[in-house]
């Protein structure tokens, strides 16, 4: 593949990494795009950096790169999307960017639907897929004081990728109608909009997704499940340890969702299964490469190469399956939910040492390209020791 086009990757974190890392082992030459806290900047497989400096808008940075004054080695590049803020970009401007680069094949209308998570229940709702309840909407009642809500509930942006620019978690779980009109408060206050969700009960481990990619004719070329073991904050938070396993019922409903809503591309959908009637219900969509995805390159399915060899007309087989029980872990998340459950009562170390005490995959170490995950712990220790000299 060394003679097939150069990739342009926007936006993202350490699926960006992991997406660098898997086309760079073919000889692919990888740029990328994104902000300056991000540790591809120190990855050998980061061939050029734009950076976009803390604070800036990606979208207006991306606009005078791509399109006002775009750099000569840019020219024909294949454009992958690593975070909601690149995808969002590429379908506003798909016209544009489609006369000069080569774009997943997307439909942008529905890119840009999948990005609201409202829109995105809505979706399900007509492909006949289970969602949790939600309460949305309320004209000129912010605080939802007339609305006969359960709690706990979760507080859910419409736009993740717009939340996460003011607070540092991507929804909030309440306990208490207090607790949600402090968070409402907050959320008015930077003209953001959010739903309210059920809270499904029952153990993160609940979580599973599936990833797949339709083609034109809306054919699956692949099925891929995984589950969720941990992730913190407990209830919301980000996944920190994750495993491949095989789910037959949530490959099958996944497909039946990008079957129904007419999807194209990359998709990647989050289901919980709910104890009380045994559904799984869709709690969100990822129209593009997720934060796992060193898990998938590690199970044998890498997902960008299939991208990449279908944008490119380039040889490469699909694997027909993927490596049963891979483990993906975030060490330092993960001693944090062990933490939190700790004080709950719900595991003690030599339970948590027992359920880490297998092959791992990291997000960001890897021997071959040691820098990034040098830089994540020089990050990690700054933040400790400046948490210490303020305390």
């Amino acid at each position: 593949m060394k003679n097939n086009p150069s990739v342009l990757l926007l936006g993202g974190h350490e699926n960006t990494l992991a997406v660098a890392r898997s086309l760079g082992d073919l000889g692919i030459t990888v740029s990328v795009s994104t902000h300056r806290k991000s540790s591809i900047h120190y990855s050998r497989f980061c061939r050029k950096l734009y950076s976009v400096a803390t604070g800036e808008d990606l979208s207006v940075y991306w606009k005078k790169l791509l399109l006002e004054e775009p750099p000569l080695e840019l020219k024909g590049n294949v454009i992958l999307c690593c975070s909601d803020d690149a995808v969002e970009f590429v379908a506003v401007h798909h016209h544009e960017l489609n006369a000069r680069y080569v774009l997943e094949e997307n439909l942008p209308r529905l890119q840009l639907a999948l990005l609201d998570k409202y829109q995105t229940f809505l979706l399900a709702q007509k492909a006949g897929i289970d969602v949790p309840r939600c309460w949305y909407g309320i004209e000129g009642d912010p605080f939802y004081r007339g609305v006969d809500i359960e709690f706990p509930v979760l507080v859910k942006p419409i736009i993740s990728h717009l939340y996460r620019r003011v607070f540092s978690f991507k929804l909030l779980l309440v306990e208490t109608r207090e607790q949600m009109e402090a968070h409402l408060r907050e959320v008015h206050e930077h003209t953001l909009e959010v739903m309210l969700t059920e809270y499904v009960p029952g153990p993160d481990s609940l979580l599973c997704s599936y990833y797949t990619y339709v083609d034109k004719k809306g054919e699956c070329l692949f099925d891929f499940t995984k589950r969720v073991i941990r992730r913190f904050p407990k209830g919301f938070g980000s996944g920190c340890y994750h495993i491949t396993e095989w789910l037959p019922d949530v490959a099958e409903i996944g497909r039946r969702f990008f079957r129904e809503i007419g999807y194209r591309g990359l998709g990647n959908v989050e289901f919980k299964r709910d104890l009380r009637d045994n559904k799984l219900k869709l709690i969100e969509c990822n129209p593009r490469f997720t934060g796992a995805h060193e898990l998938l390159v590690r199970s044998g399915m890498s997902t960008d190469k299939i991208v990449y060899s279908r944008l490119t007309h380039s040889p490469y087989k699909i694997p027909d399956s993927f490596k049963q029980f891979e483990r993906l872990l975030y060490p330092w998340s993960d001693f944090n939910a062990y933490r939190e459950r700790r004080k709950q009562g719900e595991i003690d170390l030599c339970g948590w040492m027992r359920s880490i005490m297998h092959i791992q995959n990291f997000p960001f170490f890897r021997l071959t390209d040691p820098l990034p995950a040098l830089s994540q712990l020089f990050r990690l220790l700054r933040g400790i020791a400046k948490r210490r000299l303020h305390s």
